[in-house]
């Protein structure tokens, strides 16, 4: 099977390629990276977050012969399923994140918040080492609130407790109070 990808990234591409090697060779299956538009040719499309594909856009993916739509991320509220179905498209999408990779993420950009590392930068940059304006804070001891948690968030709060010794209040998605993972009412 062929595969066309429009509009990647460097990193979509090397990730795809690194996939590809897994694939056993007698399922024939190919990728190829384009940057010109969609055409008869096309059999599947593979979309992202951002990319819109309203019912307009699912028809003509209907007329150009597409098959498939295929997402490379876990949500798909930009497809509209209404219109694929009726044009008896199939539309696949990533099962989910890697909950490690999205929370380091967060704390990694907590941790930017708090300790100002973003403005450190900027000062170095500029050959300035005042620390005026560049004092963060502890996060041991302090109470981090956690809304509407689900596997991310209570992750997020395991690595907060346990790696800095914060406190965490946490809101579960069906507005429970949680406190390290576990519900309290």
């Amino acid at each position: 099977m062929k595969v066309a990808v429009f509009r990647m990234h460097r990193y979509d591409i090397e990730s795809l390629d690194a996939t590809l090697k897994l694939v056993p060779e007698e399922r024939e299956l190919k990728f190829t990276f384009l940057d010109s538009l969609l055409d008869e040719a096309t059999a599947i499309v593979c979309l992202f977050v951002n990319d819109i594909c309203n019912a307009k856009v699912v028809e003509r993916l209907h007329n150009l012969g597409v098959k498939f739509i295929t997402l490379c991320c876990a949500g798909y509220n930009n497809v509209n399923l209404a219109a694929a179905k009726h044009y008896n498209m199939k539309v696949v999408h990533v099962p989910s994140y890697s909950l490690e990779a999205v929370t380091e993420f967060t704390v990694g950009m907590l941790l930017t918040v708090i300790r100002k590392y973003h403005k450190a930068y900027n000062h170095v940059q500029e050959g300035n080492f005042l620390l005026e304006g560049l004092l963060g804070f502890n996060i041991q001891g302090k109470t981090v609130g956690l809304i509407r948690t689900r596997q991310i968030g209570l992750l997020t709060g395991k690595i907060l407790s346990k790696g800095f010794s914060a406190n965490n209040i946490a809101y579960g998605v069906d507005n429970s109070v949680c406190m390290h993972g576990h519900t309290l009412s």
